[in-house]
């Protein structure tokens, strides 16, 4: 009964996002940002106390079981209210709770693992054998009927992009880099595969870690344009960097920017109307040069379906400044929680890029086109 009482009243805590985090002001309003602080410190806190109530009670001798960890899901609607998120809809940001004692503290490596994870250099029958572990899952769960017709279009699916991960060049310069390419795959009852988030069906994520640069590999004109795309948001993500809000207890662990393709060959960067095809994946290096400085001259292609348009790089630049921002706005009230024993362990703000080169925070109904991923430092490293 405590729980139920717990999740009704967070409904009482809600606010109105200023205009900016919307994508549709620059104008700071500094009166808004309090207020919606105002509501997330709310329910931040009465999520802490309710974990310790509910978790006061010492686990029972030899019990399989425990409560390790819970998932707050922040939603924002189409006119700028912001609070805990109902039963459907893409959420604004995702926060982690855990517990930061042994056994129940969890290894966060271990978080939102990807179906499939492959090198660049996977060989094809590692690639097989996991394949057939997520068919047979699928067809266990019974969402999907043909277990052979899903296990051959997924083969044939993934050896395409394999080819291509292999001839991806990236620049190692920036203070990020791509290190990663995720293809969400859309997977129907029947075992067909289709490339990004297909409307109630089910999905199947790969995610490929791009090795060294090989020159004897003959590069596909798909491989070069992802390249050279990941290489503009790489510098472009460097910079917006810079304006990231120095924070004590959470780095920004990497940052998922949505591609969309086409049959025709055309690469960019996906727009709050179009589908998502994979994510390029950044991370930020330690051994950066200092002191970078990228030109904000050119365009980058953003696209809507199968239309894409071009949108100044300094647009896209201004939008990760505010991914940044908002992103820090959820850290900086999650390091209030540090000295509780429930911990914000992971905070994931996901944001939609518009096609005139606006971001804001997304939208119950839109699709998030950035993710921006903080992890908490104290988990960094778990005790064995």
């Amino acid at each position: 009964m405590k729980i139920l009482i717990f999740l009704i009243s967070l409904s009482v805590f809600s606010a109105q996002v200023p205009l900016e985090w919307l994508g549709q002001s620059e104008n700071k309003n500094i009166q808004g940002e309090k207020a919606v602080d105002n509501a997330i410190d709310e329910i931040f806190n009465l999520q802490s106390e309710t974990l310790d109530e509910v978790t006061a009670q010492k686990n029972q001798p030899g019990g399989k079981y425990f409560l390790g960890g819970l998932i707050t899901l922040f939603g924002v609607s189409t006119s700028g209210t912001i609070g805990v998120l109902g039963l459907s809809g893409a959420s604004a940001a995702q926060i982690i709770w855990a517990k930061d004692i042994l056994p129940e503290r969890p290894d966060p490596t271990a978080l939102f693992n990807p179906d499939i994870e492959l090198s660049t250099d996977s060989p094809k029958e590692e690639l097989l054998g996991k394949i057939e572990a997520v068919s047979e899952i699928l067809v266990k769960s019974r969402k999907v009927k043909d277990e052979d017709a899903v296990k051959k279009n997924l083969m044939e699916a993934a050896l395409n992009f394999q080819k291509t991960m292999k001839g991806m060049e990236i620049n190692f310069a920036p203070k990020y880099r791509a290190t990663g390419f995720a293809v969400v795959f859309g997977i129907s009852a029947a075992g067909q595969v289709s490339f990004g988030t297909v409307g109630g069906s089910v999905t199947v994520t790969m995610v490929w870690t791009f090795g060294k640069n090989k020159s004897r590999i003959s590069r596909s004109d798909f491989s070069q344009k992802l390249s050279t795309l990941a290489n503009l948001i790489a510098e472009d993500i460097s910079m917006s960097s810079k304006n990231a809000q120095s924070l004590a207890n959470y780095k920004i662990e990497d940052i998922w920017v949505g591609v969309l393709f086409n049959v025709g060959g055309l690469v960019g960067v996906a727009s709050v109307n179009g589908q998502v095809g994979g994510y390029l994946i950044f991370k930020p290096q330690t051994e950066a040069k200092a002191n970078q400085n990228f030109s904000d001259k050119g365009d980058i292609t953003l696209g809507s379906d199968s239309k894409f348009t071009k949108v100044a790089r300094k647009k896209i630049r201004k939008g990760l400044d505010l991914a940044f921002k908002i992103g820090g706005h959820f850290a900086k009230r999650a390091e209030k929680q540090q000295d509780k024993k429930w911990k914000i362990l992971m905070i994931n703000a996901n944001f939609s890029l518009g096609l005139s080169g606006s971001l804001g925070i997304v939208t119950v109904g839109a699709i998030p086109t950035i993710k921006v991923h903080f992890l908490n430092k104290n988990f960094a490293k778990v005790d064995p």
